[in-house]
């Protein structure tokens, strides 16, 4: 008896240890084909792999009869099962596949932050940031892009832009997913009733449920995201590894670019260090700069592009002033935690039968991304009434990811106290992520120094503008009257009643204690863009036209998140995806 009893106690605990690998359908990831000598010169060379990146190595490759060369600074050593799965989707961040940037101390938030400073997370191999963010595929408003348009940014509406997002995906909607010829695979997330719960509270509020990829955008919906048969779908996946095999297309990684060379006003090489080598190759056509909204204005200041005073207090020799490092912008958000009881699953995203489920099939709790399951976009009562656009998003976490309470702790950089205090300690139940969309508030990033292997200095001046603070408060308050419908009394909803350990001087529920709440608490969710801001050839706030050209520059483009004027309504993951589909076909002069 008891060596049976010791026999199953250990089947238990080996099931429970289970690799999370599936036992049969496995995918064996194909090793994206590197390049084993470089020519002296390429039509385009690309720098970053990531979300933009990746798509525009495809794109410019179709084309037989012109060379290109895709650098990227990080590795492409990991097939980490775990960063594959979903519910893992932050894996690997603060590691070697993470640039691991910082902000400046903040001045007007951050404040739980240790030392007030706020964490950047951002991909470090082929895929980017697609590799270690939670997935999220929304298009942002159409009001946005129209918004560029008349702005100056000539074709750049929804109208025209519409295609490029399709581009990638083919048809989507609320219930359906992409068509499977399509490069890009999205899947609509729905595996517990908290999705249900959530979209018949907002209903019973006077939201409107449907699509988040629709031209109105407002209203609640399930989360769809870069997710394809229980698996994430990054864009190398997508993109490079089915062109890598293109003999036109040379891939090379741990390639750190750190300077373009630029003569008589001409892009026309680049300048990176690979094994401990500093290399040189030219471009016969084009440089194209995908490194992201930080590493796009580094390498353009290092390379002498960028505002006047800044580069001569940095002794680099000067070939274009412009505001490059400028318009930064960044969304914001807070977590709302509401307690639930019944059925709606709390901590048990480990158990035996979840990591069979996933092992096996690829199915269940494991598939959403970090728990999330819904998402919505609304208006708000501070923003102008003739702005059409949505200023407030929402995420919904259905299923609490896996603990993992010190690596959690040291992504967002919460002080231990605030840590434990409003996120350890929390019971089961459904988590509001509430997002700033469109703030104010303008950074900046500058040269920290001449080396280029030092981070630049980020300052996003976060909550700067007193309207930015009014929307996070108003979100919070919008959040807290899901507890209070129906659908969430059936499940004893509570707010959690945990008070900021650093706002305990003010009454809870004042102007003073949300104000202090939100100073506190907010941290960013990693959506930075507009450091070369793309506008007209008189906007002299632009680094970059229309046609994604650097301005006084020839041979050189900017293709990426950095480039757009305003954020969009959401995540930008989409829209970077489109960015590319659109630049690359300006390229071709299509």
């Amino acid at each position: 008896m008891q060596k049976l009893l010791a026999f199953v106690i250990g089947l238990i605990g080996a099931l429970y240890m289970l690799p999370v690998f599936p036992l049969w359908n496995t995918r064996v990831p194909p090793k994206v084909t590197e390049v084993n000598s470089l020519l002296t010169e390429y039509d385009y060379i690309i720098v970053g792999a990531g979300a933009a990146g990746s798509v525009l190595a495809n794109r410019l490759s179709e084309d037989p009869k012109k060379t290109v060369l895709l650098l990227e600074a990080g590795r492409d050593d990991t097939y980490d099962d775990r960063s594959e799965i979903p519910i893992f989707c932050d894996h690997l961040q603060l590691t070697k596949y993470d640039w691991q940037y910082k902000t400046v101390p903040q001045k007007h938030s951050c404040k739980g932050l240790n030392d007030q400073v706020s964490f950047w997370p951002s991909g470090k191999l082929l895929g980017g940031s697609t590799r270690i963010n939670c997935m999220q595929y929304t298009w942002g408003s159409r009001h946005d892009y129209d918004q560029w348009e008349a702005l100056g940014c000539k074709d750049w509406g929804f109208r025209n832009l519409h295609q490029y997002f399709l581009k990638s995906v083919g048809v989507i909607g609320q219930t359906s997913t992409n068509v499977t010829d399509a490069l890009l695979k999205l899947s609509v997330v729905k595996q517990t009733k908290g999705i249900d719960v959530l979209l018949e509270a907002a209903r019973e509020l006077g939201y409107p449920t449907g699509d988040n990829t629709g031209e109105g955008l407002e209203g609640f919906s399930p989360y769809l995201a870069n997710l394809w048969q229980g698996e994430r779908y990054h864009t190398s996946r997508a993109f490079v590894e089915p062109a890598s095999l293109r003999a036109n297309l040379h891939v090379s990684t741990e390639s750190f670019v750190t300077k373009v060379i630029i003569q008589n006003k001409q892009a026309n090489a680049i300048r990176f260090v690979k094994d401990g080598q500093r290399l040189q190759v030219g471009a016969k056509r084009e440089i194209i700069l995908s490194a992201g909204a930080v590493g796009s204005p580094k390498i353009l200041m290092l390379s002498g592009v960028g505002p006047k005073q800044h580069l001569d207090d940095m002794k680099i020799p000067l070939e274009a002033d412009l505001p490059v490092g400028e318009n930064l912008q960044d969304h914001l958000r807070t977590n709302l935690h509401i307690e639930t009881e019944g059925d709606i699953p709390g901590k048990h995203v480990e158990s035996i039968w979840s990591k069979l489920k996933y092992s096996l099939f690829r199915t269940g709790y494991m598939t959403m991304p970090y728990g999330l399951e819904g998402t919505g976009f609304l208006r708000s009562k501070h923003q102008a009434k003739d702005d059409q656009a949505p200023h407030i998003q929402y995420q919904m976490i259905s299923v609490q990811a896996p603990p993992e309470d010190k690596l959690n702790q040291a992504k967002s950089n919460y002080k231990q106290k605030i840590w434990k205090n409003l996120f350890q300690d929390s019971k089961p139940g459904l988590t509001f992520t509430s997002i700033l969309l469109h703030p104010k508030s303008r950074g900046s990033i500058k040269l920290k120094s001449t080396d280029p292997f030092d981070h630049p200095l980020i300052d996003p001046q976060y909550l700067t503008e007193q309207q930015d603070l009014d929307i996070l408060i108003e979100a919070r308050e919008i959040a807290e009257q899901f507890a209070t419908t129906e659908p969430f009394k059936a499940l004893n909803a509570k707010v959690q009643n945990a008070i900021h350990p650093d706002c305990k001087v003010h009454k809870v529920g004042t102007k003073e204690y949300n104000e202090c709440f939100v100073r506190h608490q907010a941290v960013t969710i990693y959506h930075p863009v507009g450091t070369c801001k793309m506008g007209a050839q008189n906007d002299d706030s632009a680094v970059v036209d229309p046609e994604l050209r650097v301005r006084g520059i020839k041979g050189l483009r900017v293709a990426d998140a950095s480039i757009m004027p305003t954020l969009p309504s959401g995540n930008t993951n989409a829209p970077t995806i489109m960015v590319a589909e659109r630049a690359a076909d300006l390229i071709k002069g299509l």
